[in-house]
């Protein structure tokens, strides 16, 4: 009898220790799951931005543009006013950067990430866009700060649909 007992207690204690690990593991999985899918969608993001500059350092437009959503409700806020439409905002940037020699080469620096939703579907990303150029012979920097609006989509993955740039 005092064996069948200790084989209970035995096994309820097991049952006990298991469950309790159990549940410690299922919250360290849930959390790195959560990480894992923040890291690759900030990374999906960042290719994003990679391949505007990419294009943009070719003195591709076309190659740029496609970092934006094409649709008539992409959103270009500047001093100036609000640009509205992929058609406009690609119409502006052909009148302003038409040529390689206009463009200069590009680079941005991304001071904030964060996503604005907990399903990883909006995101906004603020930084610094610095353009270096040759003017009549003569060096020139461009340089302003942005606040870019990203949007996943199911079929075309992460699109700007909103930029403020100063």
């Amino acid at each position: 009898m005092k064996n069948k007992l200790t084989i209970a207690i035995f096994c309820i204690a097991s049952l006990i220790i298991g469950l309790l690990l159990g549940r410690m593991d299922f919250k360290k999985s849930k959390k790195t799951v959560v990480s894992d899918v923040k890291t690759y969608e900030i990374g999906k993001i960042d290719s994003v931005l990679d391949a505007q500059v990419q294009g943009w350092n070719k003195g591709s437009l076309n190659e740029y543009m496609k970092g934006y959503w094409k649709d008539d409700s992409l959103r270009f806020i500047t001093r100036k006013g609000i640009n509205k439409g992929w058609n406009n905002v690609f119409s502006s940037y052909k009148k302003h950067f038409g040529t390689k020699e206009k463009m200069g080469q590009l680079d941005f620096e991304i001071y904030e990430k964060r996503f604005l939703d907990t399903t990883y579907q909006l995101a906004n990303y603020v930084g610094m866009y610095r353009v270096n150029k040759l003017q009549d012979g003569k060096p020139l920097r461009d340089s302003g700060v942005f606040s870019l609006l990203f949007r996943k989509f199911d079929n075309e993955g992460w699109k700007i649909i909103t930029d403020h740039t100063f």
